[in-house]
């Protein structure tokens, strides 16, 4: 029997599982309240920014900290 290099199968293993998986909706929680400007600011005009840019196939659920 001829020795199978681990490194290939592992490579083989992890190429075929990551095309498998597919996200369409990610979720992202963060510690600053909605009237922080780091919510309206930056978060959420991100996730609309990849939202369009990926043409809705990805997009991104700001979930933000409590008050």
């Amino acid at each position: 029997m001829k020795k199978i290099n681990a490194g290939v199968v592992l490579g083989v293993a992890l190429f075929t599982s990551a095309t498998l998986v597919q996200a369409d909706e990610l979720k992202f929680a963060h510690f600053a309240p909605v009237k922080y400007p780091l919510h309206g600011g930056l978060f959420v005009p991100l996730s609309e920014q990849i939202a369009k840019d990926t043409a809705g196939k990805l997009t991104i659920r700001v979930y933000p900290g409590v008050n």
